[in-house]
């Protein structure tokens, strides 16, 4: 199914580099943005983004893979009371479970999907089911504490892993105790809490579905289908890279409107005032674009005394960082010293060391075997040191990975810090028609400041801070005057417009970089819309191919799916038409050609190469399906089967008989529901053997009065009889390629035992009274057997019992041949 994640970058670079179009700033601008923020910004910064720790192409995801279920079980959770396991096979084929309405069958299902994703899908999203499920989910007839439990297998890993949620006797739902174990062989791990992400893909490649969902998924909101199909892709890499240039030329953006929003306002400004002066400078900035170097030569011009005016605007134009500024760096710098002191113990200061020669000791202890300890000579290095050592490494490298973090966090606050100090102003340097001799000493004790120890430098910043503001503060204040008293009327316009050049001059030499910004940008939406188009391909194939197979009969056809729009209007165009026309074909089709086009969205999704889950869940898809398409799904989870494991609950015994009739073979289990809520999971014979197994069990039961049993052991058998006349009829008529509807027809016109059976031996019902005949010069013993089914079922049956159920089973076979 192609890639995600892995070998985006790597097909973006090929895309950069043929793309003659891309500035090479852009390029290295788009680079850097799929890689980090850190990478965007120091190619921002001028320099080069930091190399890239690539994955290997078909590197092994975080976290499992080859995940399959080896067991569910459920103790006094929705239909289940006394503990109950379903017992898997952990690797693939396919397995269905089956089970009347409120059998409990369900809550299997309902039980792994809660443990595996603190969540149920079933519920989630309805209010009033979610109401039903917050009072419904403890099972009435069972006392005390609540428990579901599965037991994962991870391909290539010895022993299983028990994740459990649990609950205390009236604890709330959401009050659980949700817990994983890992087992080795015959050895169990510590249990640990659940934490959030502890299981890697389960969002994006979620291996459940349960009949609710199914009719909901084409019911999802536009945004949220495409959500699921676009994460599935992989291609959240290039949402995020946009959102980071977005966010790079947010500030840009932002210094260019305040020179837009500062000109309009200077022009007002310069309107209102009398003065021949103002009158050419608002012709210069009234331009769309006005010429800067112009617009400072005419100012220049327009001061008097020019230079000590300019010197004395860029007095004015001093700043110095704010006191909340200086504080918050300190407070940064302190925080960052007690996060040190709390981890920075002795042991931690070491502890990088000594796991270092610890795993040299355990390295040595592999190559080695067990042996005494090669430096003291007395403690026996085996399997207990082993796992003691290794323990104690895995604390010792987190220690020090909080040192060193500690460490890290504190040399960035002081960086941080320092960044704040710059040099004196060049202006308080020059002569000027005030008294700079302050502000310049109170400069140099705040450059001086810079050098202080880390532990010394909040307190230092902040006094030098102090006397810096109230010096430069002082010099600003008497540079104010001197220009008030040059001229009180245009030197406070010419003091803005200064300013606003300065700006207007800054925002211009961001105008490069706003556009390689706005190129990369557009650029990666183009990309992302053509990998989009690249990697929806093989699976909207998939979900064709699944889609012919379930469609059967039905004349709607899937063609392609598109991810199409952005924000609000994301949504998922699926090429939907009926007998070849496009229309709005979701609207007209039937709830069965709903749930076949959902499943074929789910499973794509749910067998992709890259999910870490070998399995799939399913409950109840076979629900509003028409026989034919409950055959095109048995042959779709078959072959899925052949490399996933499939599990599939259904109360509707088609697809286990439709399952049965494909030459793979399956497991099928029946879940079964007693007395107070007492669960058992059996395995589920063909109709045929069930018929004559209950036969049997109402042979052995003495209690039972002779004429009631015998009525009942006949019913059975002809029952059985039936049973092997419909499961011929179908084999013979469906596989020459007969519709599903004229088959369903011809069984249901067969009215009787008699009809079912000459349908099933001859294909041909108007045969009927050569059945008899044909039964005799068999045998005399197959025509009295159907007599006696057909006749007894209404009383009068004789003859010795399991002999009569022996000849049923004799028959049903010849009638199966």
């Amino acid at each position: 199914m192609g890639d995600t994640g892995i070998g985006l970058h790597e097909l973006l670079f090929e895309r950069v580099v043929a793309d003659p179009t891309l500035s090479s700033t852009s390029a290295d601008l788009v680079l850097a943005a799929v890689e980090s923020e850190e990478a965007l910004t120091a190619v921002l910064n001028g320099g080069s983004a930091p190399p890239r720790a690539d994955v290997a192409e078909g590197a092994e995801p975080d976290g499992p893979s080859g995940i399959y279920l080896r067991s569910i079980r459920a103790q006094g959770f929705r239909g289940v009371g006394p503990a109950a396991a379903l017992d898997l096979q952990p690797g693939p084929g396919l397995t269905v479970v089956t089970g009347r309405n409120g059998s409990g069958k369900s809550s299997f299902a309902e039980a792994a999907e809660l443990v595996l994703t603190g969540d149920n899908s079933r519920w989630r999203d309805r209010q009033t089911n979610k109401a039903l499920w917050t009072q419904g989910w403890r099972n009435l007839h069972a006392a005390g504490p609540t428990q579901v439990e599965v037991d994962l297998v991870v391909q290539g890993r010895a022993g299983a892993t028990t994740v459990r949620m649990s609950w205390d006797e009236g604890q709330a739902l959401g009050e659980d105790n949700w817990t994983v174990q890992p087992h080795t062989g015959q050895q169990a791990g510590k249990r640990e809490p659940v934490t959030a992400g502890w299981l890697p893909g389960i969002d994006v490649y979620r291996p459940f579905l349960s009949y609710g969902e199914l009719g909901a998924l084409l019911d999802k909101r536009p945004t949220e289908l495409h959500e699921m199909l676009h994460g599935l892709l992989g291609l959240g890499v290039l949402d995020d890279a946009r959102d980071r240039l977005k966010a790079a030329r947010a500030p840009y953006d932002a210094r260019a409107k305040a020179v837009k929003d500062a000109k309009q306002r200077l022009l007002a400004e310069l309107a209102s005032v009398d003065d021949l002066r103002a009158r050419r400078v608002e012709e210069l900035l009234g331009a769309t674009r006005p010429d800067l170097d112009a617009l400072a030569e005419q100012l220049l011009a327009e001061d008097a005394d020019t230079d000590a005016i300019a010197d004395l605007h860029a007095v004015v134009a001093i700043a110095v960082p704010t006191v909340d500024e200086v504080a918050a760096a300190g407070e940064r710098i302190r925080e960052a010293d007690r996060q040190l002191a709390e981890v920075g113990t002795p042991d931690a200061t070491s502890a990088g060391a000594v796991a270092a020669l610890l795993q040299a000791a355990l390295d040595h202890h592999s190559v080695q075997g067990d042996m005494r300890c090669p430096v003291c000579r007395t403690g026996t290095l085996d399997a207990d040191w082993q796992a003691a050592t290794a323990a104690e490494i895995a604390r010792l490298n987190r220690d020090a990975a909080e040192f060193r973090a500690a460490h890290a966090a504190v040399q960035a606050a002081v960086e941080e810090a320092r960044r704040l100090v710059t040099t004196v102003p060049a202006v308080l340097r020059r002569p000027l028609p005030v008294d700079t001799d302050a502000a310049r000493r109170a400069w140099s004790t705040w450059e001086d400041a810079r050098s202080a120890a880390p532990d010394e430098l909040p307190e230092a910043l902040r006094v030098a801070h102090a006397e810096l503001t109230s010096a430069v503060d002082a010099v600003q204040a008497a540079a104010k005057q001197a220009l008030v008293r040059l001229d009180e009327t245009w030197r406070p316009v010419s003091s803005r417009l200064w300013a606003w050049h300065e700006a207007a001059t800054a925002s211009a030499r961001d105008a490069s970089t706003v556009t390689n910004l706005l190129k990369a940008e557009s650029w990666l939406r183009v990309a992302a819309g053509e990998l989009s188009d690249e990697r929806m391909m093989p699976f909207a194939t998939r979900s064709q191919e699944i889609w012919r197979q379930l469609r059967q009969e039905s004349n709607v056809d899937l063609g392609g799916i598109t991810l199409t729009g952005s924000g609000n209007q994301r949504r998922v165009l699926l090429d939907v038409t009926v007998d070849g026309n496009d229309t709005a074909a979701l609207s007209v089709m039937s709830q069965g050609e709903l749930h076949a086009l959902g499943l074929s969205l789910f499973l794509p999704r749910a067998t992709r190469d890259e999910s870490p889950f070998r399995f799939v869940l399913i409950d109840d898809p076979v629900q509003a399906m028409d026989p034919a398409k409950v055959d095109g799904l048995a042959r779709v989870l078959s072959e899925i089967a052949k490399d996933r494991q499939v599990i599939v609950f259904s109360h509707d015994d088609r697809l286990a008989d439709a399952v049965r009739r494909l030459p793979d073979a399956a497991h099928v289990y029946e879940v079964q529901r007693g007395a107070r809520s007492q669960v058992q999971v059996v395995p589920n014979h063909d109709p045929i053997r069930r018929y004559l197994s209950d036969a049997r069990a109402v042979i052995n039961d003495s209690d039972m009065p002779d004429d009631l049993r015998r009525e009942i052991v006949a019913n059975c058998c002809r029952g059985a009889l039936e049973a092997a006349a419909h499961a011929k009829v179908r084999r013979v008529r469906l596989g020459r390629g007969d519709a599903h509807t004229d088959v369903d027809r011809a069984l249901t016109d067969a009215r009787t035992t008699h009809d079912k059976v000459t349908l099933a031996i001859f294909d041909d019902p108007a045969r009927r009274r050569a059945l008899l005949p044909h039964l005799a010069l068999i045998g005399g013993w197959a025509a009295d057997t159907l007599q006696a089914c057909k006749q007894g079922a209404h009383g009068g049956l004789e003859g010795d019992l399991n002999s009569f159920v022996r000849s049923t089973r004799d028959l049903a076979d010849l009638v199966l041949r």
